[in-house]
């Protein structure tokens, strides 16, 4: 039996293939484009603690965004899957160290790196819409994690274009986006940050 059209099955499904089908030229621009665009229009104080993701399965490439990032001097970290169905810990990545794997298989810094609270979550998505909405993968990660620090960090949605939806049916559990950034375009929802 297949998902119901417009159930996160099957959004996802439609996304993924969207993804894949982005050319490798324009993933290289697109990766390009979008740092341009972050840096143009969200503002970040010398202190902000960025939170950032290595790309699996044909995401965005953030790493330009993360190096441009990396050269002002910001910290920067990493989520850690240290356990099933639990809250990921951020860890401090600093370039060149050596990244290990976490239980998920994602490369990651090991133990030895200071756990940090991220001021700035950059999110990777399979879709996303114009209601601040993002479909994930569906294991809950990013949520679960959110939903018990103390002060919300700044989420910033990370994608192309393509993974655009009309609308994604939103759950109880599910945090909006506070901004969202593609290679052609910046999208502010929460007008408070």
């Amino acid at each position: 039996m297949s998902p119901e059209k417009n159930s996160k099955p099957a959004q996802r499904i439609q996304a993924f293939s969207r993804r894949a089908n982005i050319d490798k030229d324009h993933k290289i621009s697109a990766a390009n484009d979008a740092a341009i665009i972050f840096l143009k229009n969200i503002s970040l104080n010398d202190e902000s603690v960025i939170a950032f993701y290595l790309p699996i399965k044909n995401e965005l490439d953030c790493i330009p965004l993360v190096m441009k990032l990396d050269e002002k001097g910001f910290k920067l970290c990493l989520p850690v899957i240290v356990e099933k169905e639990k809250p990921m810990v951020f860890r401090e990545w600093e370039e060149g160290h050596e990244l290990i794997k976490d239980i998920a298989g994602i490369s990651c810094p090991n133990p030895s790196f200071k756990e940090v609270k991220p001021d700035y979550i950059l999110m990777p998505l399979v879709a996303f819409d114009k209601n601040a909405n993002r479909l994930g993968f569906g294991n809950g990660y990013y949520d679960r994690s959110i939903a018990k620090m103390k002060t919300k960090p700044i989420l910033v949605g990370y994608g192309f274009s393509v993974q655009e939806v009309d609308n994604i049916n939103n759950e109880d559990h599910d945090i909006p986006l506070d901004f969202m950034v593609t290679e052609k375009e910046f999208l502010q929802f929460n007008k408070d940050v």
